[in-house]
């Protein structure tokens, strides 16, 4: 039988380390529309170790400008 792994830590470790899956995963709780999911990835990312992320809203809900922060490193996406 293979090694079993907790979902949360594949998630911070695994997932949310690569910026664009990160990216792809708050995006998709900002186009869901649901607050209560928003709320949840954004917990997530800050257990990933992000420091800090902004959302600019440019025309509709469907394009948005996501910048990351993660101890010291800033990607703009």
């Amino acid at each position: 039988m293979g090694k079993s792994v907790k979902f949360e830590t594949y998630l911070n470790e695994k997932f949310l380390t690569n910026f664009e899956q990160a990216e792809d995963y708050l995006k998709y709780a900002i186009e869901s529309g649901d607050l209560e999911l928003l709320q949840a990835v954004a917990g997530d990312l800050i257990e990933a170790g992000y420091t800090s992320y902004t959302i600019t809203l440019i025309d509709s809900i469907e394009q948005v400008s996501i910048e990351l922060k993660q101890q010291n490193v800033k990607i703009k996406i």
